[in-house]
C-alpha cells in the first residue's frame, strides 16, 4: 500500500506539474512551429492535458491488474468504456469538432476506468480505497498552485524565438520537477528515491 501511494503521488504530481507546464507553453510552441492560426485553442489544450493525466493515473492500476493475470475482471468495464468512447467521439465530434472527440474520451474515462480500475485494484489486492482516494485528491490539490502559476506566467507574454521558448520552457520544466519533489512527494518518498539513486 505504501509503494502504491508513492506511485500515485509521483504519477499525479508529475502529471499535474509537467503536463500543466506543457499545456501552458503549448500555444508558444504551436505559434513558433506552424503559426498561430493552427493553434486549436486553450480549451482543446486543457482537455487533452486532463485526458493524459487520467490515462496515466488509471494505467498505474491496470498494469498491476494485468501483470497479476486478472485482466478478465476489468474487461467488461474497459470494453464498455471503449464502445462509449467511440460512440461519443462520433456524436460529439460531429457537433463540436476536435473538442468533441477529446471530450468524448474524457467522459468515457470518467465513467469507466478512472474509478473502476482503482476500485478493482483495491478490492483484489486488499489496499484501502479510502487511502488511495485521499492520496489522489491531495496530490491533485497540491499541484494546483503550480498549475495556476505556470499558466498565468506563460500566458502573460509572447515568446518570439525558439531560443527564448527553449530556455524559458526548460527552466519552468525543471522548476516543476523541483516543486513536485518538495511539495507533492512526502519526506519518506524523497528518502526512498535518494536511497534508490545511491
Amino acid at each position: 500500500e505504501e509503494r502504491v501511494l508513492e506511485l500515485v503521488r509521483l504519477v499525479l504530481g508529475l502529471g499535474v506539474t509537467i503536463l500543466g507546464t506543457l499545456a501552458a507553453y503549448n500555444i508558444h510552441f504551436v505559434r513558433l512551429w506552424v503559426g498561430q492560426q493552427y493553434y486549436g485553442g486553450n480549451l482543446l489544450t486543457i482537455l487533452t492535458a486532463i485526458q493524459m493525466l487520467m490515462l496515466g493515473y488509471f494505467t498505474l492500476f491496470t498494469w498491476t491488474i494485468d501483470l497479476q493475470g486478472d485482466t478478465r475482471y476489468r474487461v467488461p468495464v474497459t470494453s464498455f468504456g471503449a464502445v462509449l468512447n467511440l460512440t461519443l467521439s462520433f456524436v460529439l465530434g460531429r457537433r463540436f469538432g476536435m473538442y468533441g472527440v477529446t471530450l468524448a474520451t474524457l467522459i468515457g474515462y470518467s465513467l469507466t476506468e478512472v474509478w473502476f480500475c482503482p476500485y478493482l485494484f483495491c478490492r483484489r489486492y486488499h489496499v484501502s480505497l479510502r487511502v488511495i482516494a485521499n492520496a489522489t485528491v491531495t496530490s491533485l490539490f497540491l499541484g494546483l498552485p503550480w498549475l495556476m502559476f505556470v499558466w498565468l506566467l506563460a500566458r502573460g507574454h509572447t515568446l518570439s524565438s525558439w531560443p527564448a521558448f527553449g530556455s524559458e520552457f526548460g527552466v519552468m520544466s525543471l522548476l516543476a520537477l523541483v516543486y513536485s519533489w518538495f511539495v507533492i512527494l512526502t519526506r519518506s518518498d524523497r528518502e526512498r528515491w535518494r536511497g534508490r539513486w545511491n
